[in-house]
């Protein structure tokens, strides 16, 4: 554009024969330098721009860099975390299934202590059930054997009933014949206390007391 410009104006002024040759030159070479200058301005802006931009863009890399080099030591971190996190997880998880055999075990072990319960207990109702039909057959034994020491002494009480009448009358007997006979019977009279007086002394019954001790 500035050379168009240029050349323009050298077509009308910079005519020699317009007699203007000497003042075209000194203008010419001062739009010259001016546009170079103008030139070399713009052309410096555009450098101190480009550093700028170039300065700004190295900013920004760098704030990049640096935001890259925080999320890969985040992400480091995190990996860290992340990795003890699952080892305390799979810890965690050994543990839980380690628990759960226990439960497993316990409850196994409980279930078992019931059924042995069970057992102990329809055991010892069956002892009971046992127990109270021996004491109730202990009962009737007692009550028979009662009945019949009662018969037997009942027997031995009349056996010995009998068996004293029978000596008496055998006595009387024996003091008829001696007083037939003329003998004197006193000697004979003391035996036969003497008799009669071991046998109230001993005892009348003496099954009664062999019961006893056994009942």
């Amino acid at each position: 554009m500035f050379e168009t410009s240029r050349n323009h104006f050298s077509n009308h002024i910079g005519d020699p024969k317009n007699g203007c040759c000497a003042m075209y030159s000194g203008f010419m070479v001062n739009i010259g330098m001016a546009g170079e200058a103008n030139e070399l301005m713009e052309l410096l802006n555009c450098v101190r721009q480009f550093e700028l931009d170039i300065k700004n863009e190295n900013d920004e890399a760098e704030n990049w860099r640096q935001c890259i080099l925080i999320n890969e030591q985040r992400i480091k971190k995190f990996a860290k975390v992340k990795q003890k996190l699952q080892h305390v997880l799979k810890t965690s998880k050994r543990e839980v299934s380690q628990v759960r055999e226990k439960v497993r075990k316990a409850k196994k072990d409980f279930d078992y202590c019931g059924k042995q319960i069970a057992e102990y207990t329809a055991a010892i109702e069956a002892a009971q059930c046992e127990h109270d039909e021996l004491k109730r057959e202990s009962e009737d034994f007692n009550a028979r054997l009662s009945l019949a020491e009662e018969n037997i002494l009942d027997c031995i009480l009349k056996m010995q009933i009998q068996m004293y009448k029978e000596t008496q009358e055998e006595k009387k007997r024996i003091d008829v014949k001696l007083g037939l006979l003329g003998v004197d019977n006193g000697q004979h009279q003391d035996d036969l206390s003497t008799v009669e007086m071991h046998n109230d002394t001993s005892t009348p019954f003496p099954h009664r007391e062999m019961f006893s001790q056994s009942s």
